[in-house]
């Protein structure tokens, strides 16, 4: 029987969307089990001691209980081991965090520790790897040489300049200030609930190794098509574009919140970070200038560090209230008062002092 074109082209199209969402079903369920472990009930004899167990390891020795059945399979795996693409190598977690990052930091920071590398030396391997690749390619072809910087500031500015200078460093020195505002903000997380401080140190540890790897490929990548002209473009691109959308993915897989609920978190963990920043950069000025006997200064800067806190402070009190979902237990009403209380009081009370600390200084 002969079908019209269309409806054969319409066949076609259909059986290819239930190939790609069969694929997308099976990745999926790779990005969410692949570190599962099976333990075997077969009997084994070792063929290192000689012991009889029922496993995947010998009791007595430690040997695998497969381990000198060899096939194509351990070829394959033997090469693996000798570049370093094993199981629980660098290469191994670098690509597990690209592909299925927040399972992948979840399985982590729960215990599973034989799944990745340790986590800390992997940062700093791959922290001085992108450096020394920095100076390769710029011995290579002069686009990749970073222009020296040209400021010619001094104290906490000098040096924060040259700091975000290395790309590398500037990257683990800002992710740390994510530590404590995701622990507070996504503590009664469905997947990771309460989690501790130290969890939320490896989570940032993690984060900062993938985004090192991605920001080296995207910036060299806008290097080589658009030139050194573009590097600032990119790296703006990447810094305000790129981070936040991979700090969604993660945290939606990491976390376990829905879409919506993942985004807002973000914003409120991206809004505690800025209030931090500049309460610690306000605070430096605030107390040097106390220091060089700028009293004027001083207040002005201890102030607007302190308004940092506050609104850092007030972040905090919203997440809390919208995670834990308090009109359910206390009434609308009740909770709403209660939420008032804790964030417009503190404000108007800032707010009060800020006049009077203008009024007296113009008194002065």
């Amino acid at each position: 029987m002969h079908y019209p074109k269309k409806m054969r082209t319409f066949a076609a199209n259909m059986e290819e969307t239930g190939k790609c969402r069969g694929w997308l079903s099976r990745f999926r369920h790779w990005q969410e089990h692949a570190s599962e472990f099976h333990r075997s009930s077969e009997e084994h004899v070792c063929r290192c001691c000689g012991e009889t167990f029922v496993g995947n390891f010998c009791p007595t020795c430690g040997q695998k209980g497969t381990a000198g059945t060899f096939s194509w399979k351990s070829v394959r795996q033997g090469v693996m081991d000798v570049w370093g693409m094993g199981t629980r190598s660098l290469p191994y977690s670098v690509w597990q965090l690209l592909w299925r990052p927040g399972h992948f930091i979840r399985e982590y920071v729960t215990g599973h520790l034989q799944v990745s590398f340790p986590p800390v030396k992997m940062l700093v391997i791959v922290a001085l790897v992108a450096t020394f690749l920095q100076y390769l390619l710029a011995k290579i072809d002069p686009v990749f040489t970073k222009e020296p910087s040209t400021s010619t500031g001094e104290g906490f500015m000098g040096g924060l300049d040259k700091l975000l200078e290395n790309d590398q460093w500037a990257v683990l020195s800002l992710t740390s200030l994510l530590i404590v505002p995701t622990w507070l903000i996504f503590r009664y997380a469905p997947r990771l609930p309460h989690h501790k401080l130290p969890q939320s140190f490896f989570i940032q540890v993690l984060c900062s190794t993938q985004l090192l790897v991605i920001g080296y490929v995207f910036v060299s990548i806008g290097l080589l098509l658009y030139g050194q002209s573009a590097e600032t473009m990119f790296m703006m691109s990447y810094i305000f574009i790129v981070t936040p959308i991979i700090y969604l993915i993660d945290y939606k897989q990491l976390f376990g919140y829905s879409w919506w609920g993942t985004f807002w978190r973000v914003v409120m963990v991206v809004l505690s970070f800025f209030s931090v920043a500049l309460a610690l950069i306000s605070g430096y000025y605030g107390v040097s200038k106390l220091m060089s006997r700028g009293g004027d200064h001083f207040i002005v800067f201890v102030s607007v560090a302190c308004g940092c806190l506050l609104a850092g402070g007030i972040i905090f009190i919203l997440a809390d209230f919208f995670n834990r979902k308090l009109w359910r237990e206390q009434g609308m009403g009740k909770s709403i008062l209660k939420l008032l209380a804790k964030t417009v009081l503190p404000l108007l009370l800032y707010l009060a002092l800020i006049v009077l600390i203008m009024y007296f200084s113009k008194n002065d």
